[in-house]
């Protein structure tokens, strides 16, 4: 497709057709025939950076092509320290992208030995034995930003999380804290955070998320949700920020959005409109503690109440409508889409009544449409295929969110 973005010029190169110009030269740097190559995920702030992740066939020299990841990203401020840079020379200017292959993020120094030792790794920490057998599975990857592992041995399961050195000790604070609140969050089993990796201990049950798909008899009741969502909320002392506010992520999503969709950038701007009005209005109110991420993949459940919270790498003081706007905008836009609509539909109506006793309800149906704006994003950067149609049918959704508020 092409991003046009003026201060990051290198990026309809590496966004368009013919992005292999632009990686195969940090192939063959590495010794490597690039065969082909299609683009998996894009990560995009426009006027900041557009991060590019491809799948490609690589020939090592044996005349057997690998599968390989490879990422490329371009930023206001330059390639990313410790990437193979590739510059192209352009009239007045020149590109520069800097690449790197999967699993040498030069800004998670952890993860190649991580994915390619994990048993050392774990036996280091004295967790296992050295000759322990171990499988290894990536959950989640975000270049240059974070990586999830389970791993797997004939005993146990762990999982391995991988951050950037700079922000490990705020994460595994953020665990210790909400045990200590006792909340059901993973025990940190062992950690490294001069070089960013943490082992946490499994939950075991099925996610809210799983009972929601498979359509199960039983989930939980919305009151059991708002009740987790208030013990959250109870955490008090000396504790970080959350990581981001929804309203203003919902404003830079519709900023995206808007920059590769020309066709809906009307619609977009009162979107935008809309969340920076609610924004006014949501800086006046009382900061909380709260998960920030609170959908229902995160919520481990059993005989009807929530055993296990997971992914609380951003939680912290913060908006605290945001804990009930997130759950609410993943379960409507699931709603969408799933056979069991109406069910769905039915327990956000019963969270959101509850939520209305305590918090405005345009407010909650404000930054229910900021994060609606989020999972907006998400069929652009999976690249899938008739991306724009989908991203119109959760921007639908959103307007009547907006128009509710």
């Amino acid at each position: 497709m092409g991003i046009d973005d003026p201060l990051l010029p290198a990026a309809v190169h590496l966004s368009g057709p013919h992005a292999g110009d632009v990686i195969r030269p940090a192939v063959e740097h590495a010794g490597g025939s690039l065969g082909r190559y299609r683009c998996s995920r894009l990560h995009y702030r426009p006027g900041r950076h557009l991060i590019a992740q491809f799948r490609a066939a690589v020939d090592w020299g044996d005349g057997r092509p690998r599968r390989e990841t490879i990422i490329a990203a371009t930023t206001s401020k330059g390639p990313p320290p410790g990437t193979v840079v590739v510059t192209a020379e352009m009239p007045g200017t020149d590109l520069t992208v800097g690449v790197w292959r999967w699993p040498f993020d030069p800004s998670l120094p952890a993860l190649e030995g991580a994915v390619t030792g994990a048993p050392t790794l774990l036996a280091d920490a004295g967790v296992v034995r050295a000759d322990a057998p171990a499988d290894v599975e990536v959950v989640t990857y975000r270049p240059t930003d974070r990586a999830v592992l389970r791993i797997t041995t004939p005993e146990t399961t762990w999982y391995l999380k991988v951050v950037r050195p700079t922000v490990a000790a705020r994460v595994v604070r953020r665990h210790r804290l909400l045990s200590e609140w006792g909340l059901p969050v993973p025990e940190v089993l062992a950690a490294d955070l001069q070089h960013g990796w943490m082992l946490v201990s499994e939950l075991a049950g099925p996610t809210l998320r799983t009972l929601i798909k498979s359509d199960a008899d039983r989930w939980v009741e919305p009151a059991t949700l708002y009740e987790l969502i208030g013990r959250i909320a109870s955490i008090d002392g000396d504790a970080p920020r959350a990581f981001r506010s929804r309203l203003a992520d919902g404003a830079h999503h519709a900023s995206l959005l808007a920059s590769v969709l020309p066709a809906e950038r009307e619609r977009l701007a009162r979107l935008s409109d809309a969340l920076l009005s609610a924004t006014s209005r949501a800086e006046q109110r009382p900061r909380g503690f709260i998960h920030g991420d609170l959908h229902e993949g995160q919520l481990i459940v059993g005989n009807g109440r929530v055993s296990g919270l997971l992914d609380i790498d951003e939680a912290g003081f913060g908006d605290p409508v945001d804990d009930i706007a997130v759950p609410a905008a993943h379960l409507r836009h699931r709603a969408l889409t799933a056979p069991n609509g109406a069910r769905i539909d039915a327990f956000v109506d019963g969270l959101t009544e509850l939520a209305h006793h305590d918090h405005a309800p345009d407010d909650i149906a404000a930054a229910t449409a900021a994060v609606l704006a989020g999972l907006a994003t998400a069929p652009f950067r999976a690249q899938s295929d008739g991306w724009q149609d989908r991203v119109g049918s959760v921007l639908d959704l959103a307007d009547r969110h907006v128009r509710l508020a």
